[in-house]
């Protein structure tokens, strides 16, 4: 199971190919390439259609996630399922039919199955549109489908640590994960202070150029896809500030959003600098993915970077 809640889901998934490693390889290019495929048309609906295919490009190769569809993990499962239940959320925005909320709901319940955290982060904004957005009765059906397909992975995975003696281990491991390098629980520390420096380098190192294009659709907070997009952003990159950030790969689940919302605030924009900024992003991540080597100086930020963005 790895570790607490395990990844039951994605484990089972693999287990139906005649050889389980190679279908992980298979899962994830699989998801790596449907979730740009479903950014693209997130972004053609929000920005239209030149925009879209540039950010698309940029999606495609921002460096941590162009490893994650490549390495045995489940961080690439990130890569679509949050942002396919925001375009099915997107499309019942403009046209409010229950089988896109059918769709979310299904999404919804397999993303967090497939990697639990991040669904649950994903759960802020889902939850908001359908108190907000949906009819009482698309509602209910919703929560209901979402619920039934989370028990159809929470169940399987309660069953396999109740036979291997060790379901009462889940939550005191859960709770000394998310408090040993909280800045919460102990204050500014070393630990603290480099689980912060862990998320704000690697998300400032992939995105910065684009980080005041995000920012600046808080002006724009009266149009419910930019709500939606900020709840999916909030939630789970505070938990990582506050409380626990590993490997750069934990930033996959917000990478669509952050982009998503600098097309937006790029909109106002000339046609010559959403060029440049956009394809100088794109020039960067693969001089960085393809060409990086250790720096090899004595140096803290070197070190930083080495380790924090470049391993």
């Amino acid at each position: 199971m790895i570790q607490p809640l395990g990844y039951w889901l994605f484990n089972r998934t693999a287990s139906f190919f005649p050889d389980p490693a190679r279908g992980i390889s298979l899962m994830n290019w699989g998801f790596s390439v449907a979730g740009v495929i479903v950014f693209y048309y997130a972004a053609r609906a929000l920005v239209g259609e030149r925009m879209a295919r540039l950010g698309s490009a940029v999606y495609a190769t921002v460096f941590y996630a162009w490893f994650s569809g490549d390495v045995h993990s489940t961080y690439a499962s990130q890569l679509l399922a949050p942002v396919l239940v925001f375009e099915l959320l997107l499309l019942h925005l403009r046209e409010p039919r229950l089988r896109y909320l059918i769709g979310a709901s299904v999404a919804f319940g397999l993303g967090a199955g497939f990697r639990p955290t991040e669904g649950a982060f994903v759960g802020f904004m889902f939850v908001y549109y359908l108190l907000r957005r949906a009819s009482r009765k698309h509602a209910a059906i919703s929560f209901s489908l979402a619920a039934l397909v989370c028990l159809g992975w929470l169940v399987p995975t309660a069953l396999c640590y109740r036979r291997r003696g060790g379901i009462g281990q889940v939550w005191p491991y859960l709770a000394s994960v998310t408090t040993q390098a909280s800045i919460l629980a102990h204050g500014p520390t070393r630990n603290t202070i480099a689980n912060m420096v862990r998320f704000s380098v690697a998300l400032v190192f992939a995105l910065g150029p684009l980080l005041p294009c995000t920012l600046s659709t808080c002006r724009d907070l009266r149009r419910p896809e930019v709500v939606l997009l900020w709840l999916w952003i909030i939630p789970g990159a505070l938990f990582r500030v506050l409380s626990y950030m590993s490997d750069a790969p934990y930033l996959d689940f917000i990478t669509a959003a952050v982009l998503l919302l600098a097309l937006l605030g790029l909109r106002g924009s000339t046609r010559k600098r959403r060029a440049v900024l956009l394809g100088s992003c794109l020039a960067w991540y693969l001089v960085f993915f393809l060409f990086f080597r250790p720096v090899l100086v004595r140096s803290r930020p070197f070190a930083v970077i080495d380790v924090y963005a470049g391993r």
